[in-house]
């Protein structure tokens, strides 16, 4: 098989898939929103109910998770602040 052809049958195939997926009966859809309220909803409860150090350690390491992505999107933007952060910061691991 070349590879036009090859890559015709790929995008006949992802077309498809695409026509079946909006295709779902309604009521599917709501059991998989369904399901997905479920999960979240006992993910909620779970961190409620849980030993106050294990809560504390999850939303710690949700800060820190935080924290991260705030300086990955800002050395993005604006890297000459970063630069000048990241000096003090060694200056001040320096001391």
């Amino acid at each position: 098989m070349n590879m036009t052809r090859k890559m015709k049958m790929m995008n006949m195939l992802t077309m498809m898939r695409r026509k079946m997926k909006k295709k779902l009966p309604k009521k599917q859809l709501l059991k998989k929103k369904m399901m997905r309220k479920m999960k979240r909803q006992l993910l909620k409860n779970n961190l409620k109910n849980m030993k106050p150090q294990l809560k504390r350690r999850k939303t710690k390491m949700k800060k820190a998770l935080l924290k991260k992505m705030k300086t990955v999107t800002m050395m993005k933007k604006e890297p000459r602040k970063t630069m000048i952060m990241m000096r003090k910061m060694m200056m001040f691991l320096m001391r």
